[in-house]
């Protein structure tokens, strides 16, 4: 059970720093080379985790062989996520409500996907708890306005993360997470560099290079984790439905709190009862989703 929840956990926890980090993320640094940067310091973080988990007893040129297209596919998702965020926080999104509006989306769109297309079954107690919780996203951002112009960077996050775990569930298992997550920031380093250097030459690296804060490297190692945490999540066998249901709505919860007191967010009555409600639909999806992992329910009801 522990090998359930744990990645779930590390999820949240990386995402709750890699939130912030991205809100932080200087301003006037060019995105594709802040990017480049952060994917270099993914690759090396990778590298180091590799041999730490491994002791040396698993060869890094065998693992590396073991990487396909899927790997490409996996860092195009990575980056537009990133991008987005960065975008996102650039647009004057709060840390809390950016995120919560991104998870409210990306939960539905997958909630589709996992039924239309991996053939999931959901239980009554799937969707009470997902009707609490989607109640609860709603009542903690409804008495925000938006503009049209804001929802872009939502989109580009939306569609990359949807991408993002469709591929994530796809990953072979059979490679080592960290030697997977080397190949795709190497392949970002790569992608990002050209796109920067075709654009603006050599002339402003020295520049840009000075903008580079801690906001950026902490935002690469927390990258790590989020990556490596979603690989995990469905290797232990979570649904890419409700995996991922679990995981944002549990973030929301944490980001809003945060807002509200590292950021001096304001927060509202009626969006710590909305909490609250997200919390129960959290406790029925997850109380649900132990049952059936222990074989308490052998199976989903068809008439659901």
């Amino acid at each position: 059970m522990i090998r359930f929840f744990l990645p779930v956990l590390v999820i949240v926890v990386s995402n709750v720093f890699y939130d912030i980090s991205a809100k932080l993320f200087p301003s006037d640094l060019n995105a594709q080379f802040g990017l480049m940067v952060v994917y270099t310091v993914g690759v090396v973080t990778s590298a180091v985790m590799f041999f730490i988990t491994t002791k040396g007893k698993v060869s890094l040129r065998a693992e590396l062989r073991k990487g396909n297209w899927l790997f490409i596919a996996y860092a195009l998702c990575s980056m537009g996520i990133d991008f987005g965020y960065i975008l996102l926080f650039r647009a004057d999104w709060n840390v809390s409500i950016g995120s919560l509006v991104c998870n409210i989306l990306l939960a539905v769109s997958l909630l589709l996907i996992g039924v239309l297309f991996y053939k999931e079954k959901l239980g009554k107690t799937h969707f009470a708890g997902m009707f609490l919780c989607i109640a609860g996203l709603i009542g903690i951002n409804c008495q925000n306005e938006f503009s049209f112009g804001y929802f872009l960077p939502v989109i580009i996050v939306v569609v990359a993360n949807v991408l993002y775990d469709v591929v994530a569930k796809s990953v072979p298992e059979d490679i080592n997470t960290f030697v997977g997550l080397m190949i795709t920031h190497f392949t970002l380093i790569i992608i990002n560099g050209a796109i920067y250097f075709a654009g603006h030459g050599f002339s402003d690296v020295a520049n840009q290079f000075s903008m580079v804060n801690w906001a950026v490297i902490a935002f690469a190692i927390t990258m790590v984790g989020l990556d490596a945490g979603y690989i995990l999540l469905y290797r232990a066998g979570w649904n890419i439905s409700l995996g991922t249901l679990v995981c944002n709505i549990s973030l929301a919860i944490a980001m809003l709190i945060i807002g509200g007191t590292a950021f001096n967010e304001l927060v509202t009555w009626l969006q710590i009862v909305s909490v609250v409600v997200c919390a129960v639909g959290l406790v029925l999806i997850s109380y649900m989703e132990i049952r059936i992992k222990t074989g308490e329910e052998e199976k989903i009801p068809d008439q659901a």
